[in-house]
């Protein structure tokens, strides 16, 4: 974006965050294009699809910034010129900006093809982590809505590694783990007594409450058992004896 403002002889913002702000219209405009592509599985769209966004708005300058570049078609007849992203991580963050956008204005239709939480912490897991990166504190709104969809059929003993995984990663990228975590809990809270067993489908569920060990406001379970056979090493134990309100760990034999 500076070297087009360069090139163009315009006066960029100093600020990286105001020189996001001088080109919000043209990344929003990315963003929409690169977030539907990627619901279809695509890292392309067509040449028709921007000169659409375009036409309805003058001020979009996405293709002379250098982020996307054009294909040819090879069709004589009719061809559709398509446009790529310099790589995928710049289409999955400009998605993440375009959702970012909508999210701050409540706008949760965007999500309406999406299914909480395996393509969040699977198919589109480094959007969701960008999401978290770009809302930081406002990132709550994300976990309230993710809360609302799951609250009636969660089980945190049926959560899955890669789940407990992205929660974990996307509370850092918020900046706040402590207050994401808590928002998060407040819609699916854990039992007052988790009964853990040896199998290894409830080691995630663990991972999450040790991620959890040094926050203040989490509701932790008040009792939590390790049937027999479990194998939990002592350090672990003691990260989660460190949860607030957790009264009791006992291993059972």
């Amino acid at each position: 974006m500076r070297r087009y403002c360069a090139r163009e002889e315009l006066k960029a913002a100093e600020k990286d965050e105001d020189l996001d702000k001088q080109f919000q219209i043209p990344i929003l405009a990315l963003g929409e294009l690169a977030w539907k592509c990627l619901l279809n599985d695509r890292l392309s769209f067509y040449e028709d699809e921007l000169e659409e966004l375009e036409t309805s708005n003058e001020y979009i300058v996405a293709r002379k910034l250098g982020i996307v570049y054009k294909e040819e078609s090879y069709k004589l007849l009719n061809p559709r010129h398509t446009y790529s992203f310099l790589h995928k991580t710049f289409q999955e963050y400009f998605a993440a900006s375009y959702i970012a956008h909508k999210l701050r204005g409540r706008e949760f239709h965007i999500f309406e093809q999406v299914l909480f939480p395996d393509h969040a912490a699977k198919k589109f897991r480094q959007i969701f982590l960008f999401v978290c990166g770009i809302l930081r504190e406002e990132a709550n709104i994300l976990f309230e809505h993710m809360g609302n969809v799951l609250q009636e059929q969660w089980d945190w003993l049926k959560c899955e590694n890669t789940t407990a995984s992205f929660f974990i990663k996307s509370w850092k990228e918020s900046g706040n783990s402590n207050r994401m975590a808590k928002c998060l809990f407040s819609f699916l809270p854990f039992p007052e007594v988790l009964r853990v067993q040896k199998s290894t489908k409830h080691r995630p569920v663990l991972r999450v409450l040790k991620a959890c060990a040094g926050f203040s406001e989490v509701q932790a379970p008040v009792e939590i058992h390790f049937l027999p056979g479990f194998d939990f090493s002592v350090k672990d134990i003691e990260l989660v004896t460190k949860l607030p309100n957790v009264k009791s760990v006992t291993q059972m034999s």
